[in-house]
């Protein structure tokens, strides 16, 4: 080996050496903060979801309202038609028919009309909800000087009972409570 790259490779190391001891003295500068999340229980501790579900489902059950009626009737013409077929006249017995197959038409077309509208609405919903659930992980990730936030809780959607992308956190590193009470000191009910 020749002196000049055993030269070279010393005033490396050196320079490393400093470098690190550089390091260490701004020591809070290369210690992280980490924080974790559970992000179920921050959207089922959010007042304001509690309250736009609230909301949906009372829209839901005002369009269900008809439905139900058209189903009702359907039900009462369906008993009418099964007790006094044999007895009706071949005209009436086809208007009756004719009414039901209607009504069950009608009714498959609301109820599905009905159906994709409150999909539409939770789908937008959930979107709305979660966009600001991740602002205020962000927000209360900046105000406690937090490098990393990971998710925690089960994964159920995937798998139930099985930890999401974190196997194992302290709680001392939960953030949840804080998140939460981020969010709904920011909601302010209409």
């Amino acid at each position: 080996m020749s002196l000049a790259r055993l030269f070279s490779g010393t005033l490396a190391i050196a320079l490393l050496f400093s470098l690190s001891a550089l390091a260490a003295d701004e020591a809070p500068a290369t210690q992280f903060k980490i924080g974790v999340v559970d992000l179920k229980q921050v959207f089922d501790a959010y007042q304001k979801q509690k309250d736009q579900y609230a909301d949906l489902r009372t829209k839901r059950d005002s369009m269900q309202k008809p439905i139900d009626e058209l189903s009702a009737q359907i039900t009462a013409d369906k008993k009418t038609y099964d007790e006094g077929k044999d007895k009706m006249e071949a005209e009436a017995r086809r208007m009756l028919e004719e009414k039901i197959e209607s009504n069950v038409t009608k009714y498959k077309a609301e109820y599905d009309r009905a159906q994709q509208d409150i999909d539409r609405q939770e789908k937008k919903l959930m979107r709305d909800l979660f966009e600001e659930i991740y602002l205020a992980i962000q927000e209360v990730g900046a105000q406690g000087n937090y490098h990393l936030v990971f998710e925690s809780g089960d994964n159920a959607s995937v798998m139930p009972g099985r930890p999401g992308g974190l196997l194992y956190h302290s709680t001392t590193l939960n953030m949840t409570q804080k998140v939460t009470e981020h969010l709904n000191g920011k909601y302010k009910p209409k």
